[in-house]
């Protein structure tokens, strides 16, 4: 599935982690981290306990800290 019909599919049913999960995936995979960021920090807002989601947000919170150090100063 692409990010298009995704993101279409979450329109229509916003509270269905799973389909977060795959889009933040999707984004993940074409490098777009700040996306993916948002589709797995949302999925820990619809299911505060998705493990798969809260690894993902530590890896994409090293990848931001490490590709944007100069700008936050870390």
């Amino acid at each position: 599935m692409d990010i298009d019909i995704l993101s279409k599919k979450i329109l229509e049913s916003p509270s269905n982690y799973l389909l977060y999960i795959e889009r933040g995936l999707l984004y993940y995979k074409k490098a777009n981290i700040t996306a993916a960021y948002n589709d797995f920090t949302k999925v820990i807002e619809l299911d505060p306990g998705n493990k798969q989601a809260a690894e993902y947000l530590s890896l994409l919170g090293n990848v931001m800290q490490y590709e944007y150090k100069e700008t936050l100063n870390v």
